[in-house]
């Protein structure tokens, strides 16, 4: 054979079939807008510019965070805008299921109080009814204006909410810091399980990771990384070394077909079979998951929720490049 090289392009595919099955139980669907009993749960968030728009409803199970800027007037809004007030954000009851008349209230996880110079002193047993905001004429300062809010939420997995709370900063501030910055955080997690972000309730959405894992002989309930964007992935690039396998890999999004694989180069025609596992290690992941949730709530201990990951093989072409001829052969790989 001599000194000759096989070039081959090696493909990884995913495609999707529609399937849909009706759940009988009653909760809050993905994104949807968190009622509470004055309206919805909102997150300020930036628009066109930087500044603050009030009217963005927090959708279940979508984490946000976001910062904006706030023009106001200390002498007219310090006591009177709602925005800069701690109840605003605290003084309400967020209903475990829509249309519902009982839900739960937020628990003070913290409250922080800032200085003028940006110290921060944490508050022991906080009471917010001390805490609003409060004007200092004769310096033009206002004390405890809400500068960061941050939200968790947590739900069982029915899909109900069943706990809340709010950690909170406020601080003091001058004509001389205007206009304001605020931060906002909400997040999500479920009872009694790690922290892993849900793609969809109870059905996926199109753009979302799926959820895959592993099952564990002897062991029930099904095994999963706490970062979804790594637990199911191909390859980022069709031009990447086969053999280099920390290459730099994409999640498989739901309801997106993707396409990769990877280039691989011999200088031994032998040598094929001795790299078929490798290669095949590279394109699927290496441990490759074995079972990929149903839906996007799925959780880890439903395995009837989760279906086997099945793998095919195709013939492929392979190119072998020498000095001054080429001939075509072909090899099996994952498909």
């Amino acid at each position: 054979w001599g000194n000759k090289t096989w070039k081959l392009h090696i493909f990884l595919n995913w495609k999707y079939v529609e399937y849909r099955r009706i759940h009988h139980f009653f909760s809050i669907q993905y994104g949807v807008p968190i009622q509470t009993n004055n309206g919805f749960l909102r997150i300020p968030v930036p628009l066109v510019t930087s500044e603050c728009v009030d009217d963005n409803p927090a959708g279940f199970l979508v984490d946000q965070v976001s910062q904006c800027t706030r023009k106001i007037d200390i002498t007219k809004d310090c006591v009177g805008l709602a925005a800069l007030n701690v109840t605003n954000y605290l003084d309400f009851i967020i209903f475990s299921i829509p249309d519902q008349n009982s839900g739960i209230q937020l628990n003070i996880t913290s409250v922080v109080l800032q200085s003028l110079e940006g110290t921060q002193t944490l508050l022991n047993n906080p009471d917010i009814g001390i805490l609003e905001p409060v004007l200092i004429a004769t310096s033009g300062v206002c004390n405890n204006v809400i500068l960061g809010v941050n939200y968790e939420l947590v739900y069982n997995d029915k899909g109900k909410i069943v706990a809340g709370s709010g950690s909170f900063t406020l601080g003091a501030i001058s004509s001389k810091m205007l206009p304001i910055q605020q931060r906002f955080q909400i997040k999500f997690t479920q009872t009694n399980t790690t922290a892993i972000p849900l793609s969809g309730n109870p059905g996926y959405v199109v753009g979302h990771p799926l959820l895959a894992g592993f099952r564990q002989t002897g062991s029930p309930g099904i095994i999963q990384s706490t970062n979804r964007f790594g637990q199911l992935t191909v390859l980022s690039s069709f031009n990447q070394d086969c053999l280099q396998r920390e290459g730099l890999r994409l999640p498989v999004l739901f309801g997106i077909n993707v396409q990769s694989g990877c280039l691989l180069r011999l200088t031994n025609a032998t040598g094929c079979k001795q790299w078929s596992q490798i290669i095949t290690n590279v394109l699927v992941g290496n441990p490759a998951p074995q079972l990929v949730a149903s839906f996007g709530n799925s959780q880890a201990q439903d395995e009837a929720d989760w279906v086997t990951i099945a793998q095919s093989t195709s013939r492929i072409q392979v190119m072998i490049f020498t000095n001054t001829e080429g001939t075509r052969d072909s090899a099996s790989s994952p498909h």
